[in-house]
């Protein structure tokens, strides 16, 4: 779940991208010279009104997802329609992995759930719903099996799981995400020996995580280190498999680029601070991850966006290059307002 899982990114689950592996499985800073290392602090209330130039603008390029779209006079998305996008052997599109992410609004029309559904599936499934209070402020986001806990301005600070996936969160003075870390447990299955019958032995470990975000001009630098505790590994000694019992450590890097003169596909109101894939628009997202100083992966996301002359969101494209064996694939979010 760091975030910078998954849904990008999106809480949609429309993106590709994972924070961390398995072998198992702003604008425009003043001085963009070294990454700004912040304190957590209380995050104070941000609108689209409020113009600072490390968050983005959300007043001509506006975001497609906001709670209070009737508010502002703007039409309010119903759905996000996502594919993978192939050719065949005569150059025609052939669409895969498809995901229809609907958004429903109360009388009010304030809104009051997103559910999706995959091309696997028939039926959609709830991905988050929106609770308020008699004067419009939005007190709870609810999901059938994760639980948010919110403070007194909307932010999410602590997010647990099904599985007891336990993170917390902290923003900075601006509501910008600076630190998740959390722990939760991993399974690892390990053969007894070399022998084709060899019994398989399931393992229960405790896994500790912790992402950092430094802010440097239209930069955003991420790290994340997960420590898999008592993790068994294998090795052949003489041709002998020898186990051993250490922590592995897993690094993911990830440098993404921003314009902050346009808005994310979400607003950046508190409620959707959790993921910045949502609200900032990112244009560029390279991830390299090594295990136990390894490299495994480097790849990247490069996005392109999509506006109708009255500056709504029409399409996203991400384009996935994979820098080891140039591998590329697509994906396209197509936008339905009313």
């Amino acid at each position: 779940m760091k975030k910078i899982t998954a849904l990008l990114l999106f809480t949609t689950s429309t993106l590709f991208i994972s924070c961390s592996s398995n072998e198992d499985s702003n604008p425009q800073d003043p001085t963009p010279t070294k990454p700004e290392v912040v304190e957590p602090q209380e995050p104070t209330p941000n609108t689209p009104e409020i113009d600072d130039p490390r968050l983005p603008n959300q007043k001509i390029l506006r975001p497609a997802v906001k709670l209070f779209p009737k508010k502002d006079n703007l039409k309010s998305i119903l759905k996000i329609d996502a594919a993978t996008i192939t050719k065949d052997a005569t150059g025609n599109e052939v669409k895969s992995d498809i995901t229809e992410t609907k958004f429903s609004y109360n009388s009010k029309g304030r809104l009051s759930s997103i559910d999706s559904k995959s091309s696997s599936t028939n039926n959609f499934i709830i991905t988050s719903n929106f609770n308020y209070n008699d004067s419009d402020g939005l007190i709870a986001k609810t999901h059938p099996t994760d639980v948010y806990q919110l403070d007194s301005k909307g932010y999410i600070t602590k997010i647990t799981d099904k599985y007891g996936k336990i993170l917390n969160l902290s923003y900075d003075e601006i509501g910008r995400l600076i630190k998740q870390e959390g722990s939760y447990q991993y399974n690892q299955s390990v053969r007894t020996s070399d022998s084709p019958d060899a019994s398989v032995e399931n393992r229960v470990g405790k896994k500790e995580t912790k992402t950092t975000y430094n802010y440097v001009g239209d930069k955003i630098f991420v790290e994340t280190i997960d420590n898999e505790k008592d993790y068994v590994k294998i090795t052949y000694i003489d041709n002998k498999l020898v186990k051993t019992i250490e922590d592995r450590i897993t690094v993911t890097n990830f440098e993404i680029t921003v314009d902050y003169s346009k808005a994310g596909i979400y607003s950046s109101e508190p409620i959707f601070r959790e993921n910045f894939g949502d609200w900032l628009h990112v244009t560029e997202w390279k991830i390299k991850t090594a295990v136990d100083g390894v490299a495994k992966y480097d790849y990247k996301y490069d996005y392109d966006y999509n506006y109708d002359s009255n500056g709504y969101l029409t399409v996203m494209t991400q384009t996935f290059t994979n820098t080891y064996g140039g591998k590329q694939m697509i994906r396209r979010l197509n936008f339905t307002y009313e």
